[in-house]
Order: structure tokens, then sequence, then C-alpha cells
């Protein structure tokens, strides 16, 4: 059974909206062996992109690999996730392979791949059998990828999703890996973010150890048009009609953010299913409000983080969430130094932006709306 407007994980083919320029984009940028940061608010699409711009490189002859950071625990764990998403691209089950080699170097032995991994010069294999230090085998991980994209003579794309969170993990890991990735040759890499203060500071500050390594990317906001002829050629394949204003007000309620877009309309669509074959604005509305209390505990949590953190944070996103475009530092009669550190503390939160006109907005949609919900209240 197809999913309608599906939301909360990874999209591709007709559900990843209004994205081929910029993957195309990508694209000739990853074919000129430059790498990229790529960076946009959480629930943005921006795991979507990445694994549709691995899928069309594999398509054309690239070796890929992704790992989502945020799933690894330590470094053992990151070893065996770069090379069992490295040996993938020769149909080899590593998983079966490492978990043999941890029950002990005879297991290992057994299995009817080890010849082959052998005569490939994947010894790396074995070192998950000989008790190797953590360290020394994420030594030999982070070649790992160059060293068999050189072997079988093809260039390889890695992607690394999530890629901040390994600076909580470990901040020297980073600057290992900065000094590993710079000396190869045959891999291309893309390093993803929900955070974009710290993937700014990792690859813009010139004290970071990624700086100017990569090309910086910013996934960019989904145009109303395109979302709208999506939500109206889905809707219509279902045999239900959708207004222009009704779409429009979908759109301009979620702000085309991809996430809240596509929740909004499986509300409507669950709603009016077998009741009714026409959306009117009333059933846009109901579905919208319904979004919001959907994810009232995560917005009521999200609240009382930043009251214990500081009661300017909530002023300024009391501001923010009525239109304020006023210049921060001049709306809040607090110290200069004060306000700098609310904004800088919501941006490293994820809660604000700043764009290319230095006005800040807040990045999600609904948590807009739920504040103004509180201030009426």
């Amino acid at each position: 059974m197809v999913e309608i407007f599906p939301c909360g994980k990874p999209v591709s083919g007709k559900n990843l909206i209004g994205r081929d320029r910029f993957v195309k984009e990508m694209i000739t940028i990853l074919k000129s062996e430059q790498s990229i940061m790529l960076v946009s608010p959480r629930r943005y699409g921006k795991t979507s992109i990445l694994l549709e711009v691995l899928r069309k490189m594999k398509k054309e002859g690239y070796f890929i690999g992704d790992i989502d950071i945020f799933d690894v625990a330590n470094k053992n764990e990151l070893s065996e996730k770069i090379v069992i998403t490295t040996l993938r691209n020769r149909a080899i089950s590593a998983e079966k392979m490492i978990a043999l080699a941890k029950k002990g170097i005879q297991k290992l032995r057994g299995a009817v791949e080890l010849k082959y991994i052998i005569k490939e010069g994947f010894e790396i294999i074995l070192d998950f059998a000989g008790g190797s230090e953590p360290d020394v085998l994420l030594d030999e991980a982070l070649d790992f990828p160059d060293e068999f994209s050189k072997h079988h003579k093809q260039n390889m794309i890695f992607a690394y999703d999530e890629f901040s969170d390994l600076e909580k993990m470990n901040g020297e890991l980073i600057k290992k890996m900065r000094a590993k990735f710079q000396r190869h040759s045959n891999t291309t890499y893309i390093f993803s973010g929900s955070q974009e203060s710290l993937m700014n500071r990792l690859f813009t500050d010139k004290k970071s150890a990624f700086y100017g390594f990569s090309r910086v990317l910013s996934v960019p906001k989904i145009s109303e048009k395109a979302f709208n002829t999506y939500i109206v050629q889905t809707f219509n394949d279902q045999n239900i009609e959708i207004s222009k204003d009704a779409t429009g007000h979908i759109t301009s309620k979620t702000d085309c953010h991809p996430y809240y877009t596509q929740f909004v309309c499986q509300l409507v669509y669950y709603k009016v299913k077998g009741e009714k074959d026409v959306i009117t604005i009333n059933d846009v509305t109901i579905s919208y409000d319904k979004a919001i209390d959907l994810h009232r505990a995560y917005f009521d949590e999200l609240w009382q983080r930043l009251a214990h953190a500081s009661s300017l944070q909530l002023s300024i996103c009391r501001y923010l969430a009525s239109g304020g475009k006023d210049s921060l530092y001049s709306v809040f009669d607090e110290r200069r130094q004060n306000i700098y550190r609310a904004i800088n503390s919501l941006i490293d939160k994820g809660i604000i932006i700043k764009d290319s006109n230095t006005q800040y907005f807040l990045t999600d949609p609904l948590f807009k709306d739920y504040i103004k919900r509180r201030s009426i209240s």
C-alpha cells in the first residue's frame, strides 16, 4: 500500500518535491571532486536529498557509502559501519563477517566468504577478530573507503549524515578525519547536519579542522508553486478535489516546510477520506490545528527548556513569532552582550536562524503558531 503524503522519513521519487535543480547542483560539484557540507533545519528533507544524490551517483557508476552519525555510539561502531557500507558496493555481507570475527578468528576462518575477502585485500575484517585497539581500528577504517575505491579503480562518494554529532562523541576525532581525508584521492565526501551553527563552525571557522575543505550548501526552501502542484496532483490521484485557496492555505500556514506540509496534508486526507471528495479551507484549518495539538507535548517541553535557560530567550521567540522585524538589539532593554548570548543560544539549539539579510526568524512554523497561541491564552 502506497503511503499518502509520507513524512518523518526519507522520501524519493515524486515525493521528493522541488529538489531536482539542487540535486543536480550537488552532483556537478561532486563530479568535480569537491566535497560538500550540506546543512538545513531539522526535518527539512536533508537526508532525502543526500540519499537521492547517492542513488544517482551509484547509477552513474560511482561507489557510494553513507553513515548516520546519530546512530553511532562509539569508535568501534563507527569503524564497523564504515567497513559495512563500503563493502556493500561489492555485494559483500560485511555484517556477517564482522559478527563472525567478533566470535573469534576460528569462526571467521570457517566462513566461505573469507577467501574472497583476503583475495580482495580487505584484511581489515581480520582486525575485528584480532583485538585491535579502537583507535588503531578506526585509523584503518577511515582510510578503507579510499583504498577500496583505488583497488577497484572507481571513485567513491561517501556521506556522513549528522556529522556534527561527532564533536559530542570525540572532538579530536574530527581533526583525525580531516588529516586523513585530505590525502584521499578517490573519495569525495558529503558532510550533512541539522545543527547549522555547529556545522558552520566546523567548516567555516578558520580555526576549525575542516575549514576550507568543502563547498558549503544550505538546503533551499521548496517553492510554493512546486508544493501546490504536488498537493493538488496527489489529492487528484485519490479522486479528491482541493481548491487553489485551500492548497494555498496549507503552504501558507506551514511555510512550505517539507515535514509539516506533508503532515498537514496527510491529516487532511484522513479527515475527508470516505466522507467527501472536495476539500475546503475549513478542512485545512481543522487539520492544521490538530497538527499543532499532536506536537504539543514536544512544544511544551521545548518551551519549558527555554524558560529554564533564559527569560530573554522566551522574549525573543515571542517577538519573532509576532512577526517583529526590528533589530533585536533595539527591541530589548538588555545589555548587548546578554542579547548576543541569547541569540547565539537559540541558534545553537536550531530554534532560530538568520537569513541572508541578517533577519532572524523561527525555523519551525508550527512552533511559531504555538507561541502565538500561548501569548493569546
